[in-house]
């Protein structure tokens, strides 16, 4: 926003998202409930299968998952300068398709390196796309009513729990790790391809103002100056 931004009266903000503000926080739900499926509810699911399978220790394995968050954390400087440099939009999509490329080494791991290595990537690249572009596209797109958005976005955590961990259970027990994992794959594949024709950084480029306001009101409670 401008220097020149007035301060809003949050008492006569309405939340009327309309239907491309809707689609950018059912973007971001979807982004979240890939997020915390993949990351963290199902790994109570596919760790021990996964152990089993190979013979592995099961607390090996899930002493694993605290590293890669502590690494993925760190990594949030890194996608700061990848969004600086190649735009919002364009680094979630990366992420996305370097998520599931991860998934894929992760679900075919032949010794507890390789799991490890792939599972500090799912996490870090799932990060990346869910929350630190997600959120900033969410703060683009609904300056003063980011609050209320990012309380409908979060719903993806409760969703994941609900659905997306007895889909992987049920996928994990009857396919096992490799070909379950290729499922959720396909669908952040799909979800990216959605974002690459949908998705904008900011709502001006798709022909509304930030908040989904009127341009009188954008003209008056945001700026001091006319808008171009």
């Amino acid at each position: 926003m401008s220097d020149n931004k007035k301060n809003v009266d949050l008492n006569k903000v309405s939340y009327n998202f309309g239907t491309k503000g809707w689609t950018v926080i059912g973007f971001e739900i979807v982004m979240l409930f890939f997020m915390t499926g993949i990351t963290v509810d199902s790994l109570n699911t596919i760790v021990p299968m996964m152990a089993e399978y190979h013979s592995w220790n099961p607390d090996v394995l899930l002493s694993i998952s605290t590293p890669a968050s502590i690494i993925a954390l760190f990594a949030c400087v890194l996608w700061a300068a990848f969004i600086e440099k190649a735009g919002l939009k364009k680094t979630t999509i990366i992420t996305m398709v370097l998520a599931g490329i991860s998934m894929i080494a992760y679900g075919n791991s032949v010794n507890i390196a390789m799991y490890a290595v792939s599972l500090v990537c799912i996490v870090t690249f799932i990060n990346a796309f869910a929350c630190n572009c997600g959120f900033a596209i969410c703060a683009n797109w609904f300056p003063t009513k980011k609050g209320i958005v990012m309380g409908y976005t979060t719903m993806g955590h409760n969703m994941s729990t609900g659905f997306f961990v007895p889909l992987i259970t049920m996928l994990v027990a009857r396919m096992g790790v490799t070909n379950a994992v290729v499922f959720p794959v396909i669908l952040i594949v799909i979800l990216a391809f959605v974002g690459l024709v949908f998705m904008r950084n900011t709502p001006q480029e798709r022909g509304i103002n930030p908040d989904n306001v009127s341009d009188e009101e954008y003209r008056n409670e945001y700026f001091n100056e006319e808008i171009d």
